[in-house]
């Protein structure tokens, strides 16, 4: 009986290990086919465009990238590029949405973000690749061109316009504090920005180093006698701050360098926004720049900006107020490159007129590549109630006349 039930025992572990070894070979020859055939044609990933479905789209609608991958092995999409002004933009894949079926037995794929094919942006490409499980890669790329786009044109129909523009910029910056730490690069940062706004723009600049609550306040009141309300339509005003900032109860403060431990003794954002709609009645566009902690709080709920959406034209007619900031709510290191990537976005600029919209872009896919721990915010600001569906404009008129020539 003894003898029995140990040949039993070796009869099962022999036929376990003959079941094993089966598998195993039959895996290892699954493997070796799809070796074998992973470079063959019909197993290379299949990538169709559904939208853009064409290269050529209407100016100034807006979509996101739709496309259907279709294998019979498993597969991945390794990456999703953009290329703009002929620089390649890697696109988050934490944003790429598996859908539903494609085609006969394909994938959906869609990527949540908005582009507009408009007068500035006249040609976009998309570009994705897909690896099996093989190791075998394929990629498509669509070209996106806006129809009937002839910028000479454009700039031949806004340069009057433009040419009777006014900019302004009132840039304030604090190192130097009499009750808190002081800081190294806001006046350093402001100069640079300065240069920039200057020499690119023809801004006319008045620069405010380690202003007090009072002085800044005397500035914004001041500068309203230089926003002549007949030219209301062509007045731009662009007002920057970097320094401390800081929030309690929700309520943002500017912290200038006579900040000491009280609320009492900084600038409140409600003051802020009290002074710049006083000046919007003369100035139809104020574009505000915060690089400092928490400077986020400046801005009102639903304050989102659908940029992009509009022609340029129509753009330059409405009215705007807006504000870029380094971050949200949160605590932003000393050494932040926001400013680097501005004056970078703003000097690197070749056309003739850009939206600050298309400035926050550059500068915020600067910015989370260095600095990905805070997110700049372009949004609204609650100034005049208005619908603000305009865009601070930058003009630069050496650039409209070189395109013109060509």
């Amino acid at each position: 009986m003894k003898s029995l039930k140990i040949n039993l025992n070796l009869l099962l572990i022999v036929a376990f290990w003959w079941l094993s070894f089966g598998l195993l070979e039959a895996q290892n020859e699954h493997r070796g086919k799809i070796k074998a055939t992973s470079l063959r044609q019909e197993y290379l990933p299949k990538i169709t465009w559904i939208y853009p479905s064409s290269p050529s789209v209407d100016r100034n609608q807006r979509a996101e990238l739709i496309f259907c991958v279709k294998s019979p092995l498993n597969l991945a999409i390794q990456s999703l590029t953009l290329v703009k002004d002929k620089k390649e933009i890697p696109l988050k894949l934490s944003q790429l949405k598996k859908g539903g079926k494609c085609g006969n037995g394909g994938s959906q794929y869609n990527y949540i973000i908005e582009f507009v094919v408009d007068d500035i942006d006249r040609e976009l490409e998309f570009s994705v690749k897909a690896t099996n499980e093989a190791g075998t890669s394929k990629s498509a790329t669509r070209k996106v061109t806006a129809k009937n786009v002839d910028i000479r044109k454009l700039v031949k129909k806004l340069k009057p316009d433009f040419n009777r523009k006014k900019y302004y910029a009132l840039i304030f910056a604090v190192n130097d504090y009499k009750n808190q730490k002081k800081l190294k690069r806001p006046i350093e940062d402001a100069q640079r920005l300065s240069r920039v706004l200057k020499e690119y723009y023809g801004f006319e600049v008045e620069t405010y180093p380690n202003p007090t609550r009072g002085e800044v306040i005397d500035a914004l009141n001041r500068v309203k006698k230089k926003l002549d309300p007949k030219n209301y339509k062509h007045n731009n005003l662009l007002i920057f701050y970097s320094g401390h900032g800081t929030v309690v109860d929700k309520n943002g403060y500017w912290m200038l360098k006579d900040a000491g431990d009280k609320p009492s003794s900084w600038l409140s954002n409600a003051e802020v926004l009290s002074l710049i709609n006083t000046l919007a009645f003369n100035c139809r566009d104020i574009l505000m720049v915060i690089d400092a902690c928490y400077s986020g709080a400046i801005f009102t709920p639903n304050s989102e900006i659908k940029s992009g959406s509009l022609p340029i034209q129509v753009l330059n007619k409405a009215e705007s107020y807006q504000a870029i900031t380094s971050n949200f709510l949160r605590f932003i290191r000393e050494d932040s490159p926001f400013v680097d990537c501005l004056a970078g976005a703003l000097r690197n600029n070749e056309l003739p007129f850009v939206t600050s919209s298309r400035i926050f872009n550059s500068l915020k896919s600067c910015f989370l590549s260095i600095s990905p721990e805070n997110i700049p915010q372009f949004r609204k600001l609650n100034v005049k109630a208005n619908i603000n569906i305009g865009d601070f404009i930058f003009y630069q008129k050496s650039k409209a006349v070189e395109m013109q020539r060509k």
